[in-house]
């Protein structure tokens, strides 16, 4: 069901690295003010996901207490400066096997009542 945030739109970008820019286009979503994660839009997978990586980054940072297990809620989120709302994510092993830092499921989706993408500019439109 959507939330109560607006219409948000990006472009997906050849993740940072890819020098030959044919490889997984990505969103860098921000999580606070200095720290961005490079997720993968994943509308077949049923829930977030993050790597073991990028759990120990985030650890490392404060971002999510040492106790806590998972799943965890990211907090604080945008895209572009355009407010999302909170991600709930998993651990998983596959982000770091295909080299992203996450992997955003249909659970992130459902907030928006459509999800529109142009293949020729790589523009994604979320509408509430």
């Amino acid at each position: 069901m959507p939330g109560p945030y607006g219409r948000v739109s990006f472009r997906l970008t050849p993740r940072l690295g890819d020098t030959k820019g044919d490889g997984l286009l990505v969103v860098t979503i921000q999580v606070g003010l200095d720290f961005g994660l490079e997720f993968l839009p994943a509308l077949t997978q049923r829930r977030s996901t993050i790597g073991r990586s990028t759990r120990a980054e985030m650890l490392a940072r404060g971002e999510i207490e040492p106790a806590s297990r998972s799943p965890f809620r990211l907090r604080h989120l945008s895209i572009d400066s355009q407010p999302i709302p909170d991600v709930e994510v998993r651990v998983s092993p596959f982000p770091d096997l295909i080299k992203v830092d996450g992997m955003l499921g249909a659970d992130f989706f459902r907030n928006y009542s459509h999800v529109n993408w142009d293949p020729d500019t790589n523009l994604v439109t979320l509408i509430p």
